[in-house]
């Protein structure tokens, strides 16, 4: 009767796992990831699957990556790869290697490269693919953390438990099988309740005590906020004594608000603040959490005269200029290039004649080798 228990109990379980992947199968086989390569000179859709390395695919915002790809053309692009790194913000990609004393320690960092797991948040890019499925450096992840963990220290306890009840069995069973078989004569009724002793050794309850006492301790962490995905954990966390943790952007709102708008004199100025607030607006490339902060306050005039403003041209920004520029015309027919960058926190603006769109061609190649003359 133990044994069929045993069976059955065992049974129901694969069976219900069963059915259960069957249906996680399912609803897999309903998603179809797909990316645009280009083969035989024109563009078209296939699975992710069907990739192989050297096809030459497109991303555009929006885009999950294939494969660790190479890029090799692109403008304005900007990929998410929070999944790998757990940071927020988008990092910008290109065709020109930037960081390359680092690829051995950080390939992560590489900045001509894009990884399987990220996501295109703005931008366009060929890309060249150099590794799909499990060789991309998601895979190697993946495969380490597919790795058997370690053993937790309830769990040790439980084994350590388990063997020493079969120790007492051991001992006990034997010996009361043969004290009953020599005093009573009767081997069958001497191993009934030898067997009888065995069982109530065993404590039947002891996993359903445990599990409940786990998951009320899940449901009293989960009060104060604390979700267990493991309740063996928690005897571990119980345990320590020291704990580090690492914060990467969950503890604060993930926004910045404007307070101030000054000049290169430290006083309020309400012309920085509509320089400010016309960049912003015009801007077509990744608004950053400083733009999304102009472009939410209340206070500058600028957003009822907006419409007044037509953009002319953009230089998005480098890391040679390090410097964002957008040329408007003024209600007056002026052409006027607006700059903001990460040096200086103030905005300025520079009349222009009306063949702007050259000129700012122009000025970008003069930057390059003169950056103190567009550093604002």
């Amino acid at each position: 009767m133990m044994l069929l228990m045993i069976l059955l109990s065992v049974g129901l379980k694969l069976f219900q796992e069963a059915r259960a992947d069957s249906a996680a199968a399912k609803l897999k086989a309903m998603i179809s990831v797909k990316a645009t390569v280009i083969r035989n000179g024109e563009p078209q859709e296939v699975a992710i699957s069907q990739l192989v390395p050297g096809d030459v695919v497109q991303l555009a915002a929006g885009d999950m990556v294939p494969g660790d790809v190479r890029i090799l053309q692109a403008k304005d692009l900007f990929v998410v790869q929070g999944a790998l790194t757990g940071e927020s913000f988008p990092v910008e990609k290109g065709e020109i290697e930037r960081n390359a004393a680092n690829a051995a320690s950080a390939p992560i960092a590489l900045s001509s490269i894009a990884f399987l797991g990220t996501s295109i948040e703005s931008g366009t890019a060929h890309a060249l693919v150099l590794a799909t499925g499990k060789s991309t450096y998601l895979g190697s992840m993946a495969e380490s953390l597919g790795v058997q963990q370690p053993e937790t220290a309830f769990d040790r306890g439980i084994r350590q438990f388990t063997w020493l009840m079969l120790r007492f069995m051991l001992v006990m069973v034997p010996l009361v099988f043969a004290i009953n078989w020599l005093t009573k004569g009767s081997w069958v009724q001497a191993f009934f309740f030898a067997l009888a002793v065995a069982v109530g050794l065993t404590p039947e309850m002891l996993p359903m005590i445990v599990t409940v006492c786990l998951s009320k301790g899940a449901v009293a962490m989960g009060r104060k906020k604390v979700i267990v995905k493991r309740i063996n954990a928690i005897q571990n966390l119980g345990a320590m004594d020291v704990f580090c943790t690492d914060k990467t952007g969950t503890l604060t709102m993930d926004r910045v608000v404007l307070e101030r708008h000054c000049n290169v004199m430290l006083r309020e100025d309400e012309e920085v603040l509509g320089l400010a607030y016309l960049n912003s607006h015009f801007q077509t490339g990744l608004k950053s959490v400083l733009d999304r902060a102009v472009l939410a306050h209340t206070e500058t005039h600028a957003q009822a005269g907006v419409s007044a403003y037509a953009k002319v041209d953009e230089i998005p920004f480098d890391f040679q200029r390090r410097i964002m520029s957008v040329v408007v015309r003024t209600p007056e027919g002026k052409d006027r290039i607006i700059a903001k960058g990460p040096r200086n926190p103030c905005f300025r603006a520079v009349q222009v004649r009306p063949w702007t769109a050259r000129c700012c061609r122009w000025i970008t190649s003069i930057s390059r080798s003169s950056r103190r003359s567009m550093r604002f």
